[in-house]
């Protein structure tokens, strides 16, 4: 009788675990940066520093930025439309070129800290210092999407073709959980600090709430990189040098983009 061995097939419950959890150790970002804290912080900065350089009107707030006048609700706009016209230009062209030399790895650690680094920078971001907010926002979230293209390309390598369902929505689920839990963290802090209406103290005196969503910033950066490193930790080992022209294969795969947005004309409409 022929026994059949399907210990290839099997798949490795522990390295998709840890590939899941990149998605709990970013995730913390586009819920507490991009979605809850930092929209409202940018707001109340950008206004104060708008009224303290007299361009504020009796709706409208200016602030100056490279030598130019921008509405501060359409200069965090411009951020995000340059941050992602930037990953969807350099994507292509460093997937080609991670491909050839085998180093995913390698892109998706780099992406990761610059995202996460750029992150706790935020922290740095007042009324005196628009320009190096503006900066650590668009590279937070070059960071974060460059990250999630490397991350994404390990998933047939860590599991098998019938789990990936199953495997991303894991992840998915952990990126839920973990990020609300942070947020959940990061709110308590800053509610506890607001000063009550009828003019009292707040219940957490020790830092201001300014300090404390400024903290928040900080905490979502050291959670995405520590998180982060239980993933790298597991994920396969980077091959060896593949074949050689890894630029000309990288920028065949930019040309292969840019092919693909002309035969459907309505995509151009969004960039």
């Amino acid at each position: 009788m022929e026994v059949t061995d399907t210990k290839k097939s099997e798949p490795n419950r522990k390295l998709e675990r840890a590939w899941s959890m990149y998605d709990w150790a970013n995730s913390v970002f586009p819920l507490s940066i991009t979605t809850a804290i930092f929209p409202v912080y940018y707001e109340g900065v950008t206004r104060k520093a708008s009224i303290a350089a007299g361009m504020a009107t009796e709706t409208d707030y200016y602030i100056d930025f490279l030598g130019h006048r921008f509405l501060n609700t359409a200069l965090y706009s411009y951020s995000l439309s340059f941050a992602f016209l930037l990953i969807a230009i350099v994507q292509p062209l460093l997937s080609g070129i991670a491909d050839v030399k085998g180093r995913k790895k390698t892109f998706m650690q780099f992406f990761c800290y610059i995202g996460a680094s750029s992150s706790a920078m935020l922290y740095y971001f007042d009324s005196n210092h628009i320009g190096a907010g503006i900066l650590f926002f668009i590279l937070a979230m070059i960071g974060f999407a460059g990250s999630i293209v490397f991350y994404n390309a390990f998933l047939p390598e860590i599991t098998t073709e019938d789990r990936y369902d199953r495997v991303s929505a894991r992840g998915f689920a952990m990126g839920y959980f973990g990020s609300v839990l942070l947020l959940i963290v990061n709110l308590s802090l800053i509610i506890l600090t607001e000063k009550p209406a009828d003019g009292g103290e707040p219940m957490i005196t020790f830092i201001s709430q300014e300090m404390a969503t400024r903290m928040a910033f900080v905490m979502v950066g050291l959670w995405w990189a520590g998180f982060a490193q239980i993933t790298f930790a597991n994920l396969p080992k980077e091959s060896k040098l593949k074949r050689g022209g890894a630029i000309t294969h990288g920028f065949y795969e930019l040309k292969k983009v840019f092919n693909e947005i002309k035969q459907k004309p309505e995509i151009s409409k969004y960039l």
